[in-house]
């Protein structure tokens, strides 16, 4: 919770009502953005677009990270082994029950927000290397691409020196090689990954 009160402390008995009916864990989702500026507010629902899309974690827009969770989500929290946590996804990571209870923004009434466009910049790019598959997925289809593409080149130049007899002075079986085993490393490399 937010110490400056921009997340409401009477959704905490709520919260907990919530956790006493099975639930394990309970968060806060902000429906609306007021007094917020318009273009963070595009950024924050296109990094939640983005996310969504490219990792396999289904991350709610304007859920905040104002929650109320049981003991058996901070020991599942505690195991892992996060240097950069990027709590909204290890939270969804984890797999626990949560119930959402939306609220409406609050604007702070004293001081500023310590979160600058760099700082959020960071916590989204830190949110999408811990959890995006898909530049991984690309890896591995691009280094399959590679080594089939080589592979019909070097079908196609041994049939041409076959069939001119002019077996060249070797820089394209040189090229060959490094393409082949440039797109296999790109291929082992996406598999190690994922």
């Amino acid at each position: 919770m937010d110490a400056d009160l921009q997340h409401p402390p009477e959704l905490l008995t709520r919260m907990l009502d919530v956790l006493e009916s099975g639930y394990d864990c309970c968060g806060a989702r902000r429906i609306s953005r007021a007094g917020e500026l318009k273009f963070r507010s595009f950024l924050s629902n296109l990094f939640y677009k983005i996310i969504n899309k490219v990792t396999s974690m289904d991350l709610v827009p304007g859920g905040s990270d104002f929650r109320m969770i049981k003991h058996s989500v901070v020991n599942a929290m505690l195991s892992l082994q996060e240097s950069e946590r990027f709590t909204k996804g290890l939270l969804s990571w984890v797999g626990f029950t949560t119930k959402w209870i939306p609220y409406e923004n609050v604007e702070r009434t004293l001081g500023k927000t310590k979160w600058s466009f760099k700082s959020l910049f960071n916590y989204a790019l830190n949110g999408y290397m811990s959890f995006a598959i898909t530049p991984l997925r690309f890896a591995v289809w691009l280094g399959g691409l590679i080594d089939v593409a080589t592979c019909i080149w070097a079908v196609y130049f041994i049939v041409n020196s076959i069939l001119t007899a002019n077996f060249g002075s070797g820089y394209a079986t040189l090229l060959l090689f490094i393409s082949f085993f440039g797109g296999t490393t790109i291929l082992i490399l996406g598999i190690i990954g994922e």
